[in-house]
């Protein structure tokens, strides 16, 4: 999920996941933009993965919310990673659509 405030060029992401049946879980989510100008068609951080990690959890997980800034200049997306019962190749990645301040 992302919000974010035009005004302020600040966004709020945070992630979640659930499943019908107890599982452990464990998610992360990070940030990362391109920019329109043409300096970068890749998507990256200049700041490095700001991750927000959810705890090792039953049936729900959440990774709570975190706040950055970003610029108009840029187009930006969230990647989750939601992980069960503590297998690396049970991992489920999932991205936002790209999405403009």
């Amino acid at each position: 999920m992302v919000s974010w405030n035009t005004n302020a060029n600040r966004y709020t992401y945070r992630g979640f996941g659930s499943c019908a049946k107890t599982r452990k879980m464990r998610i992360w989510c990070f940030p990362v933009h391109r920019h329109w100008n043409g300096i970068s068609a890749t998507w990256h951080s200049h700041t490095g993965y700001e991750i927000r990690q959810g705890p090792n959890v039953t049936k729900r997980v959440d990774t709570g919310g975190s706040t950055i800034s970003g610029g108009n200049e840029n187009t930006y997306k969230i990647n989750c990673k939601l992980e069960l019962d503590g297998t690396f190749w049970m991992r489920v990645k999932v991205e936002t659509a790209p999405f403009h301040l």
